[in-house]
């Protein structure tokens, strides 16, 4: 009698951890962006794309992150959640291709409003060298980021 019901505590306990298979995998910080986020339903064995704030993966709606805890809040199926990151790795190169990425767009942008203000104004003009000087700080900002790797 003993035994069954002891083999029945250590199913339901199997049961109740086997419940919640859910993972935070990873996160990416970048300036350019919202905080990303991906986790991982092992029962399913589906993995979610980026995720940010308020987005779904499933029954799983993302809340709030704490950055000093690398804890995730969701809920799943109106259920509350923390979910803290499965192994801490940072992703520098990652972020560094993202901001590379986004420094590149708005060279891209600032060259083509160059060419806008030449057709209107001498290359003396206050906002001809303004947008000079922008172009400029944006081509020292992303040669700095490809020389660190």
């Amino acid at each position: 009698m003993i035994r069954r019901i002891a083999v029945a505590v250590i199913s339901l306990l199997t049961v109740a951890a086997a419940k919640e298979p859910l993972e935070f995998t990873a996160y990416l910080t970048t300036t350019a962006q919202p905080t990303r986020f991906v986790l991982r339903d092992t029962a399913a064995g589906r993995t979610s794309g980026w995720l940010t704030e308020g987005e779904t993966f499933g029954d799983i709606v993302v809340g709030r992150f704490e950055s000093t805890t690398e804890t995730l809040l969701v809920t799943r199926a109106g259920q509350p959640l923390a979910l803290t990151l499965r192994s801490s790795q940072v992703r520098q190169v990652e972020a560094d291709r993202l901001a590379a990425t986004e420094l590149a767009r708005r060279l891209d942008s600032a060259r083509a409003q160059l060419g806008k203000l030449s057709q209107r104004y001498r290359a003396v003009h206050p906002e001809v060298s303004k947008q000079r000087q922008s172009i400029a700080e944006l081509e020292r900002q992303l040669a700095a980021l490809r020389a660190r790797g």
